[in-house]
């Protein structure tokens, strides 16, 4: 058997970074507090002894740049490249991939098919949109994943994967 690969749906990927924004606030909160800490601590450490060319930005001036910095790295540029990074899926032999772009950085998935007990399809409602899923769950029942189905990607597709490695599939299996 080939491999099935596709793009999850951006639209989805920017629905699941807003839900975990709005579910988990206080992680972006932290990454702007630390980044704006060592813009701080890096200027501190310049005017300890600044070499007779170097006139490093007063407080005033770096704790604003320090605050702009901060922010746009943890709230803009993650919203940013939510409409421009790439999620990509891979089914195979080997098992379910998963590579994709996470708030602040790449998040690089792989689970094996003797890891996976269950794919289960079917719909998930995100915003004012739903859309198409599969949700990995190990032998024990535990939950391991959702990935969006893209359009040309069917149920059936996934169950011929699950069914050559003795996977059970749940939900809608439709051509």
């Amino acid at each position: 058997m080939s491999q099935k690969l596709w793009h999850e749906p951006k639209a989805y990927r920017r629905a699941v970074y807003y839900a975990n924004e709005r579910a988990r606030p206080a992680d972006s909160a932290r990454f702007a507090a630390g980044a704006f800490a060592i813009m701080l601590g890096l200027r501190f450490i310049a005017g300890l002894r600044p070499s007779p060319d170097a006139h490093p930005l007063a407080w005033g001036p770096m704790a604003g740049l320090a605050a702009g910095v901060a922010l746009f790295a943890a709230y803009g540029l993650p919203a940013i490249l939510s409409f421009v990074a790439p999620s990509i899926v891979i089914v195979s032999d080997k098992g379910i991939n998963n590579n994709r772009f996470f708030g602040v950085g790449w998040r690089i998935q792989f689970w094996d098919w003797n890891r996976i007990g269950l794919l289960a399809t079917g719909t998930e409602a995100l915003g004012d949109r739903t859309y198409r899923v599969v949700s990995l769950f190990d032998c024990d029942g535990a939950f391991l994943a959702t990935l969006a189905l893209a359009g040309d990607i069917t149920p059936g597709d996934l169950a011929r994967f699950a069914a050559a490695h003795g996977v059970e599939v749940e939900g809608e299996q439709e051509e």
